[in-house]
Protein backbone atom coordinates (compact mmCIF):
# COMPACT_ATOMS: atom_id res chain seq x y z
CA UNK A 1 0.00 0.00 0.00
CA UNK A 2 1.30 3.31 -1.55
CA UNK A 3 2.43 5.99 1.68
CA UNK A 4 0.05 9.09 2.30
CA UNK A 5 2.10 11.60 0.49
CA UNK A 6 4.55 13.82 2.37
CA UNK A 7 4.23 11.04 5.54
CA UNK A 8 7.27 8.59 5.87
CA UNK A 9 6.29 5.27 6.38
CA UNK A 10 6.94 3.13 9.00
CA UNK A 11 7.23 5.53 11.46
CA UNK A 12 4.80 7.11 14.57
CA UNK A 13 2.64 9.67 12.57
CA UNK A 14 1.74 12.47 15.91
CA UNK A 15 -0.40 15.36 13.61
CA UNK A 16 -0.15 18.77 14.85
CA UNK A 17 -2.82 21.37 14.04
CA UNK A 18 -0.42 23.89 13.86
CA UNK A 19 1.42 24.57 10.42
CA UNK A 20 1.08 25.92 7.22
CA UNK A 21 0.02 29.69 6.13
CA UNK A 22 -3.11 30.62 4.97
CA UNK A 23 -1.76 32.04 1.34
CA UNK A 24 0.41 28.37 1.07
CA UNK A 25 -2.00 25.59 -0.10
CA UNK A 26 -1.72 22.52 2.29
CA UNK A 27 0.88 20.12 0.75
CA UNK A 28 1.89 23.61 -1.44
CA UNK A 29 5.11 23.63 -0.21
CA UNK A 30 8.19 23.12 -2.09
CA UNK A 31 11.43 22.31 0.28
CA UNK A 32 14.53 23.12 -0.78
CA UNK A 33 16.51 22.39 2.19
CA UNK A 34 16.24 19.67 6.03
CA UNK A 35 17.13 21.90 8.62
CA UNK A 36 18.51 19.78 11.61
CA UNK A 37 18.13 21.14 15.09
CA UNK A 38 18.79 19.97 18.85
CA UNK A 39 16.16 19.88 20.70
CA UNK A 40 17.53 21.01 24.01
CA UNK A 41 14.81 18.52 25.63
CA UNK A 42 13.05 15.36 24.58
CA UNK A 43 11.01 13.87 21.84
CA UNK A 44 8.28 13.18 24.49
CA UNK A 45 7.62 17.12 24.66
CA UNK A 46 7.53 17.79 21.33
CA UNK A 47 4.96 14.94 21.30
CA UNK A 48 2.87 16.79 23.77
CA UNK A 49 3.49 19.85 22.07
CA UNK A 50 1.90 18.53 18.74
CA UNK A 51 -0.95 16.64 20.84
CA UNK A 52 -1.64 20.19 22.45
CA UNK A 53 -1.42 21.94 19.07
CA UNK A 54 1.45 24.39 20.77
CA UNK A 55 2.93 26.94 18.39
CA UNK A 56 5.80 24.61 17.56
CA UNK A 57 6.19 22.21 14.86
CA UNK A 58 8.89 20.46 13.29
CA UNK A 59 8.39 17.61 10.49
CA UNK A 60 10.32 15.04 12.25
CA UNK A 61 11.44 14.54 16.20
CA UNK A 62 13.73 11.93 16.72
CA UNK A 63 14.60 10.00 19.50
CA UNK A 64 17.96 9.01 20.97
CA UNK A 65 17.27 5.57 20.82
CA UNK A 66 16.29 6.15 17.01
CA UNK A 67 12.40 6.22 17.07
CA UNK A 68 11.31 8.46 14.09
CA UNK A 69 7.73 10.42 15.26
CA UNK A 70 6.34 12.65 12.65
CA UNK A 71 4.56 15.77 13.11
CA UNK A 72 3.90 17.53 9.53
CA UNK A 73 3.91 16.14 6.29
CA UNK A 74 6.88 17.42 4.37
CA UNK A 75 5.19 19.55 1.84
CA UNK A 76 3.32 21.62 4.52
CA UNK A 77 5.49 24.39 6.51
CA UNK A 78 6.19 23.62 9.74
CA UNK A 79 6.93 26.06 12.71
CA UNK A 80 10.65 25.08 13.43
CA UNK A 81 13.22 27.92 11.99
CA UNK A 82 10.88 30.88 11.70
CA UNK A 83 12.82 33.36 14.13
CA UNK A 84 15.72 35.68 12.69
CA UNK A 85 18.31 37.69 14.66
CA UNK A 86 18.26 41.40 14.12
CA UNK A 87 21.29 42.43 13.04
CA UNK A 88 22.75 39.31 12.38
CA UNK A 89 21.94 37.64 9.19
CA UNK A 90 21.64 34.24 7.77
CA UNK A 91 24.77 32.33 6.46
CA UNK A 92 22.71 30.00 4.67
CA UNK A 93 23.55 30.92 0.92
CA UNK A 94 20.00 29.96 -0.20
CA UNK A 95 18.46 31.96 2.47
CA UNK A 96 15.65 34.13 0.41
CA UNK A 97 15.43 37.78 1.80
CA UNK A 98 12.37 38.63 3.26
CA UNK A 99 10.66 35.43 3.25
CA UNK A 100 10.55 33.26 6.25
CA UNK A 101 12.40 29.85 6.03
CA UNK A 102 9.71 28.09 7.53
CA UNK A 103 8.03 28.29 4.24
CA UNK A 104 10.59 26.45 2.12
CA UNK A 105 12.40 24.06 4.91
CA UNK A 106 11.87 20.83 6.42
CA UNK A 107 12.41 21.03 10.04
CA UNK A 108 14.13 17.44 11.82
CA UNK A 109 14.70 17.82 15.77
CA UNK A 110 17.06 15.47 17.69
CA UNK A 111 16.68 14.47 20.72
CA UNK A 112 19.77 16.08 23.75
CA UNK A 113 21.60 18.97 24.58
CA UNK A 114 24.18 21.11 22.73
CA UNK A 115 24.54 23.30 25.66
CA UNK A 116 23.61 23.41 29.25
CA UNK A 117 19.95 25.03 29.58
CA UNK A 118 18.10 27.06 32.58
CA UNK A 119 16.13 23.82 33.25
CA UNK A 120 16.64 20.08 33.85
CA UNK A 121 18.56 18.00 31.64
CA UNK A 122 20.96 15.01 31.81
CA UNK A 123 24.09 15.90 29.98
CA UNK A 124 25.54 17.92 26.90
CA UNK A 125 26.72 16.22 23.95
CA UNK A 126 30.24 16.51 23.81
CA UNK A 127 33.16 14.80 22.11
CA UNK A 128 33.52 11.90 24.58
CA UNK A 129 29.37 11.72 24.45
CA UNK A 130 28.76 11.90 21.00
CA UNK A 131 24.98 11.95 19.69
CA UNK A 132 23.71 8.31 19.78
CA UNK A 133 24.42 5.74 17.22
CA UNK A 134 20.80 5.05 16.58
CA UNK A 135 19.78 8.55 16.59
CA UNK A 136 22.14 9.16 13.77
CA UNK A 137 21.19 6.48 11.30
CA UNK A 138 18.00 6.92 12.07
CA UNK A 139 18.63 10.66 11.20
CA UNK A 140 20.28 9.34 8.13
CA UNK A 141 17.15 7.39 6.96
CA UNK A 142 14.63 10.33 7.41
CA UNK A 143 17.45 12.51 4.95
CA UNK A 144 17.36 9.75 2.51
CA UNK A 145 13.98 9.36 2.40
CA UNK A 146 13.21 13.23 2.37
CA UNK A 147 15.73 13.51 -0.53
CA UNK A 148 13.75 11.20 -2.61
CA UNK A 149 10.35 13.19 -2.08
CA UNK A 150 11.45 16.80 -3.00
CA UNK A 151 13.81 15.88 -5.68
CA UNK A 152 16.48 17.84 -4.60
CA UNK A 153 20.34 17.19 -4.34
CA UNK A 154 21.78 16.81 -1.00
CA UNK A 155 24.58 19.13 -0.26
CA UNK A 156 25.88 21.59 2.43
CA UNK A 157 23.00 24.16 1.34
CA UNK A 158 20.16 21.55 1.35
CA UNK A 159 21.65 20.14 4.93
CA UNK A 160 21.71 22.87 7.47
CA UNK A 161 22.16 23.62 11.03
CA UNK A 162 19.41 25.84 12.28
CA UNK A 163 22.81 27.97 13.43
CA UNK A 164 22.95 28.62 9.74
CA UNK A 165 19.58 30.71 9.48
CA UNK A 166 19.65 32.35 13.26
CA UNK A 167 23.75 32.58 14.03
CA UNK A 168 23.37 34.74 17.01
CA UNK A 169 20.46 32.81 19.17
CA UNK A 170 21.34 29.38 17.65
CA UNK A 171 24.62 29.37 17.63
CA UNK A 172 24.89 25.83 19.34
CA UNK A 173 22.21 24.36 17.45
CA UNK A 174 22.30 21.82 16.19
CA UNK A 175 26.04 21.93 18.15
CA UNK A 176 29.41 21.17 17.62
CA UNK A 177 28.52 17.05 17.78
CA UNK A 178 26.05 17.50 15.05
CA UNK A 179 27.57 14.66 12.42
CA UNK A 180 26.58 16.66 9.25
CA UNK A 181 30.00 15.12 7.10
CA UNK A 182 28.56 11.37 8.40
CA UNK A 183 25.19 12.39 6.99
CA UNK A 184 26.22 14.00 3.79
CA UNK A 185 28.78 11.05 3.11
CA UNK A 186 25.76 8.80 3.51
CA UNK A 187 23.42 10.67 1.43
CA UNK A 188 26.23 10.01 -1.39
CA UNK A 189 26.94 14.49 -1.00
CA UNK A 190 30.30 16.26 -0.78
CA UNK A 191 30.66 17.95 1.99
CA UNK A 192 32.22 21.29 0.18
CA UNK A 193 29.60 24.27 -0.48
CA UNK A 194 29.42 24.45 -4.73
CA UNK A 195 30.39 28.10 -6.27
CA UNK A 196 27.41 27.36 -8.46
CA UNK A 197 23.59 26.37 -9.08
CA UNK A 198 22.77 24.16 -11.87
CA UNK A 199 20.08 25.00 -14.15
CA UNK A 200 17.51 23.08 -12.64
CA UNK A 201 18.10 24.69 -8.99
CA UNK A 202 18.42 27.94 -10.75
CA UNK A 203 15.14 27.99 -12.08
CA UNK A 204 13.11 26.14 -9.66
CA UNK A 205 14.36 29.29 -7.12
CA UNK A 206 13.22 31.82 -9.68
CA UNK A 207 9.85 29.61 -9.81
CA UNK A 208 9.90 30.24 -6.03
CA UNK A 209 10.74 33.79 -5.85
CA UNK A 210 7.50 34.37 -7.93
CA UNK A 211 4.67 31.81 -5.71
CA UNK A 212 3.91 34.24 -3.73
CA UNK A 213 2.53 36.66 -5.83
CA UNK A 214 0.57 34.08 -7.53
CA UNK A 215 0.96 31.97 -10.72
CA UNK A 216 4.20 30.90 -11.53
CA UNK A 217 6.31 32.50 -14.21
CA UNK A 218 7.34 30.94 -17.62
CA UNK A 219 11.10 31.13 -17.62
CA UNK A 220 13.06 29.88 -20.80
CA UNK A 221 16.90 29.68 -21.00
CA UNK A 222 18.28 30.75 -24.33
CA UNK A 223 21.85 30.15 -24.89
CA UNK A 224 24.09 32.40 -26.20
CA UNK A 225 27.95 32.34 -28.30
CA UNK A 226 30.32 29.89 -25.93
CA UNK A 227 32.77 31.79 -24.47
CA UNK A 228 35.82 29.99 -23.65
CA UNK A 229 35.32 26.66 -22.51
CA UNK A 230 31.90 27.58 -20.76
CA UNK A 231 27.86 27.22 -21.87
CA UNK A 232 26.09 30.56 -21.42
CA UNK A 233 22.87 31.15 -21.06
CA UNK A 234 20.25 33.94 -20.88
CA UNK A 235 17.19 33.64 -18.72
CA UNK A 236 14.35 35.60 -19.69
CA UNK A 237 10.74 35.29 -17.22
CA UNK A 238 7.65 36.01 -17.98
CA UNK A 239 6.52 37.15 -14.40
CA UNK A 240 2.92 36.97 -13.29
CA UNK A 241 1.30 40.58 -13.96
CA UNK A 242 3.67 41.83 -16.29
Amino acid sequence: MASERGWMPGVRRIETSHFGYTDLPRGGMRPIAVVNHVAQGYVRTLDDWARRGVNVSPHFGITRAGEVHQYVGIFDAGYHAGRLDPGHPPTWRRYRQGVNPNRYTIGIEFEGFSAVPTYGYDYVYEQARPWPEPMVEAGIDVHRWIFRQIDIEPSSDSVIGHSEIAPLSRANDPGPCWPRARILEALGAGAARSPELSLAEALALVVEAYRPQGAAPRARLLPRPIEGEQHVYRMEVDAPGS
